[in-house]
């Protein structure tokens, strides 16, 4: 494989609809989260994303991830478009007592606005800059990823992960893009080349890419993709095509799940594509 394979769990509060994809997968310490992470390193996974939001016992949450794939990098999400009551208190708690192999992301996909996430792109930076400031204090040795929609290279694609690189400079460790076959207007090796040349002093990485069988704007995008295993090798050979080293290519989410209560969508990992 061209990227470390990265096992995505979706770990969304939805504010207008009050869903939460947590419970609706049951990726929980009380429920299934350790068998998640255990099918996933099976199906070959090297790295996982996942969430560590407010609502949830933080510390429940990493013991159960951390017992099931030890030495395994995961990167946690601290908001997800979770509404957090005290957004600079849960960062500083969450990267206390954090490993070697623990990353962080301060706040999911901040420029998406208000549609998405209820608050605005401005509101979202301003909050992923004090959050990741207190929890500098809190723990000096924490690593950053940022993570934000790349569908194309216009300028405004990269402007919160400018702020933030601008910011919080070494810290970051790595400069995510996601990338989804529902909203590309740009191939994704430009989108790689382009983060490689805008960020030379960090690595890049595929934080998310999805397919959703059936979905019509995924196939008017891509006419000549019709699946999950189809969508994973175009993306497998779009990264060799940009010769951009990865940190991770990230499917996201790795287990079926849908924005609404009731049935899931055919959208997690079912490719069945070697690692």
């Amino acid at each position: 494989m061209r990227a470390p394979l990265f096992a995505g769990f979706e770990g969304a509060w939805l504010h207008w609809n009050g869903h939460c994809t947590v419970t609706q997968t049951r990726h929980t310490p009380e429920t299934d989260m350790a068998a998640h992470y255990r099918a996933a390193l099976d199906q070959g996974a090297a790295g996982f994303r996942d969430v560590l939001p407010e609502r949830f016992d933080v510390a429940a949450r990493r013991s159960a991830a951390r017992r099931a794939a030890p030495g395994a990098v995961i990167c946690w999400s601290l908001t997800h478009w979770d509404h957090p009551r005290d957004p600079v208190r849960h960062a500083a708690a969450a990267v206390e007592g954090a490993g070697p192999f623990d990353r962080f992301i301060a706040v999911n996909e901040p420029s998406v606005g208000q549609a998405v996430s209820g608050w605005t792109a401005d509101h979202a930076l301003r909050m992923a800059i004090e959050m990741m400031d207190a929890a500098g204090s809190a723990n000096p040795y924490a690593q950053w990823w940022t993570c934000d929609p790349a569908h194309h290279c216009g300028p405004e694609v990269w402007r919160t992960t400018d702020e933030l690189v601008r910011a919080f400079g070494p810290a970051i460790e790595v400069v995510g893009c996601n990338y989804h076959a529902v909203a590309a207007a740009a191939p994704l090796r430009d989108i790689l080349r382009c983060a490689a040349d805008r960020y030379p002093d960090h690595r890049i990485g595929l934080t998310e890419t999805s397919w959703h069988d059936g979905h019509a704007g995924c196939e008017a995008r891509f006419p000549h993709i019709r699946s999950r295993a189809e969508w994973w090798n175009h993306v497998l050979e779009e990264i060799d095509a940009s010769g951009v080293p990865l940190a991770c290519a990230t499917w996201m989410p790795w287990l079926d799940m849908a924005f609404e209560p009731g049935p899931v969508w055919p959208n997690g990992w079912r490719c069945h594509v070697p690692a």
